[in-house]
């Protein structure tokens, strides 16, 4: 029976593995019901093509059946998506969805039209009888350059994950509650809505991909309209000059819009191997791909703790992407097999969870290098930013040619990034054993030495015990690191971290600050740094500049910010003005709002939130806050109890002797306050440079006695 458009072999393929029918002919009733449905929907006869025998398991290279060919040339493929319908070595998938897939495209209507209530629509229709493996999803989706949408016939339960069958006894078990004949009614009447949208008189596929067809004019003389139409045009032409010279800020915005659309969020990548034992190797792929990116002038890039929340979470991309306000996804997964890596990665637009460009790697593990740079080289390409041939030197680099070493590395990192989440030291001693094991196999490793500078970082600032070795072990490596690789811009910004922090040398500071933001300008982890920078320098105006120019920065993070600079031009009564956010998942949004209220002298309102977060931050700075609200409140004895179990608690780890100032200071026992101001000077950090901003100083800052502290406070 002949196709209802000319042209066409058949109206209906349907796409399935041989042994999806095996076991109890599921396929061949359903397309039997589906036959029964669609005479009950259409006027006309409808042609499916439906093999009940097909071939299956063939490769590229085995004789395939030619006539095929023909029968493929349908309006409508639908695949039986099973748990083993995506595989590659599969006739159906290859020579029948995969095929399809490139010929529609192709065809006088191209893959996806647009239906007569203006939605648009696949001629791929998908039917779905198993929740599938992550794997899989993903395959599917590439090859469909978007979101997989299936009509489900699939009956879930405890445990259960199986079609869904005609007569179910009891189909309230089912937790979809989806009903059999609902969902093939479902499918017949997609067939009607894309059917009917073919068979509209000059579609707008066919017009777009066909224009040509169009009638064309006689030769000679231009008729009316031609003319008319050349004179509206040269008109267009003088107005759009005209406004471009009067108005020049209108046409500006397409530049704006342009700048914009630059915005993207890497969500971290999923490990799919076997033995799900290589997230390792994923969570790298997705920092190193990150790292290349940052490299690239003009993107505005969200950072990697941002995102770090949406793994393995369900939201629609759509969702997601607005939450984090960012035009664009990278998603991705990689599955390792042996030396054998296969990865895949899709950069999609977040309003409509579309594919702009997907690819799939199967490479060596030594060519991870490659397919990392070229990622960053496509996106890049896709958003139209422009990579310099200097950028796409560093890209393309090799880190190290030992596969052993990199994978330590990628296992360092890993432990020691745990740090994030709980704020707890005991990730960085693995981090340090694979990080030193992976420069001992190659000493020429600069990103090794630099995550060797970051955990003694970590060590130096929040390690239970004090131990000022780890300055200088961090300064050391990440120096080490530079020298290996002059253009490693996240070991300059870790370095200016040590310098300001360890060394407190402000200059050096800012070189390296100012170098790493030349090397990655668009990893804007590095404005936020220089924000603190400025903010411990108490460089008030230019904390105020640079705020405005920060393309990107966490809700909460610009409320603290704001603060921040009020506290440090001393404007009590425009702290009076904040609305404090209603999440307080961040201990620095909870100080500076802390400080804030203390600051207005609402001592009770900040107790009860301190003990509304107690386990935020850890015990000493809970401890710390508590004491120097209670202290600034009048209540002496409860703060002296403060006093107390921070000193019990210093038997056990270590505790800043800044702490203990806060709390004296709040008390009114400035004596005992310096006592233990001096005692910070020696053992360094970046606590003393807070204290402006805390309450219980924030009188004291014209004070010549503090004034003078707080100059010893910089080296150079």
């Amino acid at each position: 029976m002949p196709s209802l458009i000319p042209g066409f072999e058949y109206d209906i393929f349907i796409s399935y593995r041989h042994k999806d029918n095996k076991y109890d002919g599921w396929v061949s009733k359903f397309v039997a019901n589906l036959r029964r449905e669609l005479e009950a929907t259409f006027k006309e006869e409808v042609s499916v093509y439906f093999d009940e025998n097909p071939h299956d398991g063939l490769l590229e290279t085995h004789n395939v059946d030619k006539s095929l060919e023909g029968k493929l040339k349908c309006l409508i493929l639908i695949p039986i998506i099973s748990q083993t319908y995506c595989d590659l070595k599969s006739f159906a998938w290859l020579h029948e969805f995969c095929e399809f897939n490139k010929t529609a495209k192709l065809d006088q209507f191209g893959r996806d039209i647009k239906l007569a209530n203006g939605n648009v629509a696949s001629r791929i229709l998908p039917v779905k009888i198993h929740d599938l493996d992550a794997e899989d999803k993903g395959l599917l989706e590439n090859e469909l350059g978007g979101v997989l949408r299936a009509i489900e016939f699939i009956f879930k339960s405890a445990g259960v994950n199986r079609p869904l069958r005609a007569h179910e006894d009891h189909p309230h078990d089912n937790l979809n509650r989806t009903f059999y004949p609902d969902q093939v009614n479902k499918v017949a009447n997609a067939i009607k809505e894309i059917i009917t949208a073919l068979k509209q008189p000059l579609p707008t596929a066919v017009r777009t991909a066909n224009p040509g067809t169009s009638r064309s004019q006689p030769t000679g003389k231009p008729s009316v309209n031609t003319r008319r139409l050349i004179v509206s045009f040269i008109m267009l032409l003088i107005l759009t000059t005209a406004g471009y010279l009067l108005y020049p800020k209108i046409f500006q915005a397409s530049e704006v819009d342009d700048v914009i659309d630059k915005s993207i969020a890497v969500l971290p990548f999923t490990d799919i191997s076997e033995s799900h034992d290589q997230a390792h190797i994923s969570d790298g792929m997705m920092i190193e791909i990150l790292d290349h990116l940052f490299k690239i002038k003009g993107l505005r890039i969200i950072p990697r703790n941002s995102t770090l929340g949406y793994k393995d979470s369900s939201k629609p991309l759509r969702e997601i992407a607005s939450e984090l306000g960012v035009a664009h996804l990278i998603q991705g997964s990689v599955r390792k097999s042996g030396n054998r890596l296969k990865i895949s990665v899709q950069l999609i637009n977040g309003r409509d969870e579309q594919f702009l460009w997907h690819e799939t790697y199967d490479r060596e593990m030594a060519d991870v290098f490659a397919v990392q740079s070229d990622v960053a080289t496509r996106i890049a390409n896709a958003l139209k930013a422009t990579i310099t041939p200097d950028v796409k030197e560093r890209m393309d680099r090799i880190p190290t040619q030992n596969q052993e070493a990199y994978d330590l590395f990628l296992k360092g990192q890993q432990e020691y990034l745990k740090f994030w989440t709980d704020w707890s030291t005991a990730h960085v001693g693995p981090g340090i054993d694979y990080l030193e094991k992976a420069v001992a196999l190659d000493s020429t490793f600069s990103e090794a030495f630099a995550g060797l500078g970051r955990c003694y970082w970590f060590l130096a600032n929040y390690a239970p015990d004090y131990n000022p070795d780890y300055w200088r072990k961090s300064r050391g490596y990440l120096n080490k690191a530079i020298e290996l690789d002059s253009k490693n811009g996240w070991a300059y910004a870790q370095l200016a971290v040590v310098q300001h922090n360890g060394d407190w040398d402000k200059q050096a500071a800012s070189r390296s600050l100012q170098k790493a933001l030349e090397l990655n300008p668009s990893d804007n982890s590095i404005n936020n740094e220089i924000f603190w920078f400025y903010l411990q320098s108490q460089n008030c105006d230019s904390m105020k500049v640079l705020l405005n120019e920060i393309k990107e920065i966490e809700p909460g993070d610009y409320y603290s910010y704001e603060i921040a600079i009020r506290i440090c031009n001393g404007q009590d009564r425009e702290l009076e003005a904040f609305n404090p956010p209603k999440d307080f998942s961040n201990g620095v949004v909870l100080w500076f709002e802390l400080e804030r209220l203390m600051i207005l002298g609402k001592y009770q309102m900040a107790l009860e939130r301190i003990e509304q977060y107690p386990d935020l931050w850890g015990m000493d700075n809970y401890l710390l806050t508590k004491g120097e609200a209670l202290g600034l409140a009048g209540k002496r004895t409860e703060a002296l109890e403060i006093i107390r179990e921070l000193e019990n608690l210093s038997k056990t780890r270590h505790i800043w002797p800044s702490y203990f100032a806060v709390v004296y200071m709040a008390m009114g026992n400035e004596e005992k306050a310096y006592e233990y101001l001096e005692k910070a000077i020696e053992q360094r950090g970046f606590l003393p440079h807070l204290l402006p901003y805390h309450a219980a100083f924030y009188n004291k800052k014209n004070e010549p006695r503090f004034q003078a502290f707080m100059k010893r406070t910089w080296l150079n």
